[in-house]
C-alpha cells in the first residue's frame, strides 16, 4: 500500500515524460506510440523470412531452440524503442508494461494467434523469462513477466512464474559485445524447477527483446529438458 501511495506521490512531483517528443504524462505519448514503425507479419529470427504462422523450418528451429517465433511487432533499431526497454528495464518504469503489451496483443491480434493456438490451447502455458531473484527484488518486478501476466490475460492462458527460474546471477545481456559472449553468459543459468507443470506443455516464452536469441534458446533447452512438448518464442521486440 505505501509503495501505491509513493508512486502516486512521484507520478504529482515527477510525472512521466514521453520518451520521444518529452510531452509530460506518460513514458510514450500516443502520436508518438502510433507513430513507432512496426512490423506487420511474423519473421524468422534466423533466417529473416516471413513465417504466416510462426512455425521456423528444421534448420532455423535447431538454430533458435523455438518451434515457433511468434514476434516481434517493434523494430528495435529505433532509439525510442531503445529508450523505452532501457527504462522498463533498468530505470524500474513499471508502467512502461502497458503500451508494450498492447502493441504486442495487437500485433499477435492481427496475426491471427487465437487460432493459431486454439487447437493446442489446452496444452499451453504462458513462461516469462525470469530474473535472479536479487535482480528481481532489486526492480521491484520482472519486466517479462509484467508482459507476460497481459498475455496471459488477454488471451485465457494459465500463467506459470515458478516453473522456469534463473539459477545463476550473469551480466545482464546488454553488457555482452558479440553472440558467443551472450551465449557464454547464459550457459546454464537457468533450471526447471516444477517438471510436472511443464511435462507435456507448449511453453510459450515470453521476453522483451530477441537479439542473438541466446537466452530464448537457453530457456527453450530447459523447458525441453523438463518436459516441454513445444516452446513457442514470444518478444515485444527485435
Amino acid at each position: 500500500m505505501l509503495k501505491n501511495y509513493d508512486k502516486i506521490l512521484l507520478d504529482i512531483l515527477l510525472p512521466p515524460i514521453c520518451l520521444s517528443c518529452g510531452t509530460e504524462g506518460a513514458y510514450i505519448c500516443e502520436p508518438c506510440f502510433q507513430a513507432l514503425k512496426k512490423y506487420s507479419f511474423f519473421i524468422c529470427p534466423i533466417c529473416k523470412k516471413r513465417t504466416p504462422d510462426g512455425k521456423l523450418d528444421r534448420d532455423c528451429r535447431k538454430k533458435s531452440g523455438l518451434n515457433r517465433f511468434l514476434g516481434a511487432p517493434l523494430p528495435y533499431y529505433q532509439e525510442t524503442v531503445k529508450k523505452l526497454l532501457h527504462s522498463f528495464k533498468y530505470k524500474y518504469a513499471k508502467d512502461i508494461a502497458a503500451p508494450l503489451s498492447k502493441m504486442l496483443t495487437d500485433f499477435l491480434d492481427e496475426n491471427n494467434f487465437a487460432d493459431i493456438a486454439s487447437p493446442q490451447k489446452s496444452k499451453m502455458i504462458v513462461v516469462p523469462v525470469p530474473l535472479y531473484n536479487f535482480r528481481e527484488r532489486e526492480r521491484g518486478f520482472n519486466h517479462a513477466g509484467e508482459i507476460a501476466k497481459k498475455v496471459s490475460v488477454k488471451y485465457a492462458l494459465p500463467l506459470d512464474l515458478a516453473s522456469l527460474k534463473k539459477s545463476k546471477n550473469t551480466q545482464t545481456q546488454a553488457q555482452t559485445t558479440t553472440k558467443e559472449e551472450r551465449s557464454v553468459n547464459v550457459s546454464g543459468a537457468f533450471k526447471c524447477s516444477n517438471e510436472n507443470a511443464v511435462s507435456g506443455k507448449i511453453a510459450l516464452l515470453i521476453d522483451d527483446v530477441y537479439t542473438t536469441g541466446a537466452t530464448m534458446r537457453e530457456c527453450a533447452g530447459v523447458l525441453r529438458g523438463g518436459g516441454a512438448i513445444e516452446v513457442w518464442g514470444v518478444t515485444v521486440s527485435r
